[in-house]
């Protein structure tokens, strides 16, 4: 007799291509493998794969599922991939990576199998349309790698479409595999599993990254009178490392920044006619609004204003992750994302992802312009009066003596 697999379910390969051969006889025992027993247990092996996508914390923080970054800021991902004993005998074993307001930066793909990077002919990675790739590993290439975890890093960056809401910006990885290993009529043309179709089998899962939102409230005071202020410029910067791209430090450092430290200015910003404007795709942290262009009567701010980002987010996901017949095989989606909540303890508006920050500009008095005739009038006035100081002084004088 033989004993042959034609279908398992939950993402298991079944192994059609494997025939248990035994034989019973007259004595009634069994023969399995060249043992004869009265009980005999045939024991038979389905492998699966499994496949985990996580995003690093901002500045090298912990791994997770979410995390929250700025737009053109470069986020660190990590694939985990647990390759199957049989990976030899699979014809697909794929992984694909989409990502949403994403790019992914392809060149920096690195895959590893216990610290060490895997042979080169062991797989081909290209890009895909829609800013994500393919890696496509070669399985007849892979006994190397048999029961082990596969890890691919690789880095993406956060395009300028990206959202500042509950929704986040997805980035999910599948792993697409085998789902049969089949044989064909040469081989074993008995087999029920003859010329079966290899049928595919897949496996998602994603992360997602947040991004928030500064809202300016630009006033004016004038007496007793408050009004939006229109066309009030501001320049927006983050406190960055050393060495950073587009970065300034010293003496190009606005007035009010510590200038031993450095800065990059992420936008100049002007209020619209309600008083207001509003930037994306900011990430958690501390930033500064340097004013440099407010109304005509109306005093500069003489210090950059600090604005802190600070919104948790909380992920909800599917507490049960199950198998679905697909298009030719089983899929599974873990932990799907269904939702997220945004708080805050000092922004009401946090639950939006914004964070609201009232400048107010006052009238008065405002000093001539280095250079300009009002300079002048300045100094000799001054010069006036200290003149009429000395005369007073020396005429006190003279006048005690007398």
């Amino acid at each position: 007799y033989r004993l042959i697999e034609t279908s398992v379910g939950n993402g298991y390969i079944m192994d059609g291509a494997t025939a248990y051969e035994f034989t019973v006889n007259a004595n009634k025992k069994i023969t399995y493998k060249g043992v004869e027993s009265a009980n005999t247990k045939i024991e038979v092996t389905n492998e699966r794969p499994d496949l985990t996508k996580e995003v690093q914390k901002k500045n090298g923080g912990t791994w997770g599922r979410d995390a929250d970054y700025s737009i053109e800021d470069e986020i660190p991902y990590k694939i985990t991939v647990n390759v199957p004993n049989n990976i030899t005998k699979l014809k697909t074993f794929t992984v694909t990576d989409t990502p949403t307001h994403l790019t992914d930066d392809v060149s920096s793909i690195k895959i590893k199998c216990e610290d060490a990077a895997i042979a080169a002919d062991a797989y081909v990675a290209t890009a895909t349309a829609g800013n994500g790739f393919t890696i496509k590993f070669i399985p007849a290439k892979m006994a190397a790698y048999a029961g082990k975890q596969l890890v691919i890093t690789y880095n993406a960056t956060l395009q300028s479409s990206a959202v500042n809401t509950t929704a986040g910006n997805l980035n999910t990885a599948k792993l697409e595999y085998s789902k049969n290993i089949t044989t064909d009529t040469t081989t074993d043309p008995d087999n029920p599993n003859k010329d079966k179709e290899e049928g595919k089998n897949t496996i998602e899962n994603s992360t997602v990254v947040y991004t928030f939102a500064v809202k300016i409230v630009k006033n004016g005071v004038d007496g007793t009178e408050t009004k939006p202020l229109a066309n009030v410029e501001f320049d927006l910067y983050q406190e960055v490392p050393d060495g950073t791209e587009g970065a300034i430090t010293g003496t190009s450092v606005p007035a009010g920044l510590d200038n031993t430290k450095s800065w990059k200015k992420i936008k100049t910003l002007k209020t619209g006619t309600d008083g207001t404007v509003t930037h994306n795709g900011l990430s958690n942290g501390t930033y500064y609004l340097v004013e440099t262009k407010t109304n005509d009567k109306y005093n500069l701010l003489k210090k950059p204003i600090e604005v802190t980002l600070n919104v948790q987010y909380t992920i909800a996901t599917k507490t049960e992750s199950t198998w679905v017949e697909d298009t030719n095989g089983q899929k599974q989606v873990k932990s799907e994302i269904t939702g997220t909540t945004f708080t805050s303890t000092d922004d009401a508006t946090a639950a939006e992802g914004i964070k609201v920050q009232e400048v107010i500009n006052k009238k008065g008095f405002t000093l001539p312009t280095t250079g300009g005739i009002g300079t002048f009038v300045f100094t000799f006035a001054g010069i006036a009066m200290m003149a009429a100081a000395v005369i007073l002084l020396i005429t006190g004088k003279k006048k005690k003596a007398e």
